[in-house]
């Protein structure tokens, strides 16, 4: 009997081929606006399950994740999708004047009829965000969540119960500081804000009157390093900040990355690297003197063990 060791990336690239065999898979459901009312041309996006360096790294870039197939509900409400492979998938679902939805993972592994869902209609929420003196902040990023305090929830218990959820909204603020978002009437949102300037991010409960005040002054700055654990300067590893690990950039040949912003209290740090490595920490006020950097180090590669 010989032990032998392998590394969750290895071990999927051995199990995918195994998964695409047979016919592409078929998913299928309704949509409706109301119970008994089919809602036509609702958007319907199939997503692919992507790791969190994959999912962060094209955050940090500005893009969103590309849908490997789309389609629009029928007159009936209906709608057909067919993944391009048997695999794990998520579902996004969106249409004018609705809060958008999301529905995953999935294992398709072949046809499946997907739990009905009504949408809940929507109104344009308008976020603002401008310096103390009220001028406004244009680029500033938001990421908006429905909060579990309000008393409005963006769908109906039946669809929550069948494993549908809000989709995040999230963009950057315009020439006028101001983002418009869908959310249902009442639904209590909380936003997480950046302003371009800094990386440091406010978190925030947003009710009525969204709007919100950001400190204009010259952010500090806090420079850290990534090794392994010989030491060695780890780049192209993705910073990720705030309890919704935003993407901030990525360390350079030397390791390093300077962080910007108020940093008079701890922050959540999130170290991401191409090969599955991750290292949660906190980036603590005052960590480093002068311009030393603060020193992270990641852990080895996960292992799994396997017998033959």
């Amino acid at each position: 009997m010989v032990r032998r060791f392998i590394s969750p990336l290895l071990l999927l690239a051995l199990l995918a081929p195994a998964t695409l065999h047979g016919t592409a898979p078929v998913l299928g459901g309704v949509v409706e606006s109301a119970p008994g009312r089919p809602l036509p041309d609702a958007r319907v996006e199939l997503l692919p399950i992507l790791s969190n360096y994959e999912l962060n790294h094209r955050r940090l870039a500005g893009l969103d994740v590309a849908a490997a197939a789309e389609t629009v509900t029928g007159a009936d409400g209906r709608f057909h999708l067919a993944a391009p492979v048997p695999g794990l998938w998520q579902l996004r679902l969106h249409a004018t004047g609705f809060v958008p939805l999301t529905y995953g993972p999935i294992a398709a592994g072949g046809p499946l009829e997907l739990p009905g869902v009504v949408l809940s209609a929507a109104e344009a929420a308008t976020i603002e965000v401008r310096r103390e003196s009220g001028a406004a902040i244009s680029g500033a990023w938001v990421y908006a969540t429905t909060s579990a305090a309000g008393p409005v929830r963006p769908l109906d218990e039946a669809a929550a119960a069948h494993g549908w959820r809000a989709a995040p909204r999230f963009g950057t603020t315009g020439e006028d500081g101001r983002l418009v978002v869908p959310r249902r009437a009442g639904e209590w949102l909380n936003l997480v804000i950046a302003a371009p300037w800094s990386h440091r991010l406010r978190e925030v409960q947003g009710v009525e009157g969204l709007r919100y005040f950001l400190d204009p002054s010259v952010p500090a700055r806090q420079p850290i390093q990534v090794t392994d654990a010989d030491g060695e300067p780890q780049a192209g590893v993705l910073v990720c900040l705030g309890n919704v690990a935003r993407p901030v950039g990525t360390t350079g040949a030397d390791g390093c990355f300077v962080v910007q912003g108020d940093f008079s209290s701890p922050a959540r740090l999130l170290l991401l690297a191409a090969d599955g490595r991750m290292l949660s920490a906190r980036l603590e006020p005052g960590g480093a003197a002068s311009d030393a950097p603060a020193r992270f180090v990641l852990p080895p590669a996960a292992t799994v063990k396997l017998w033959t």
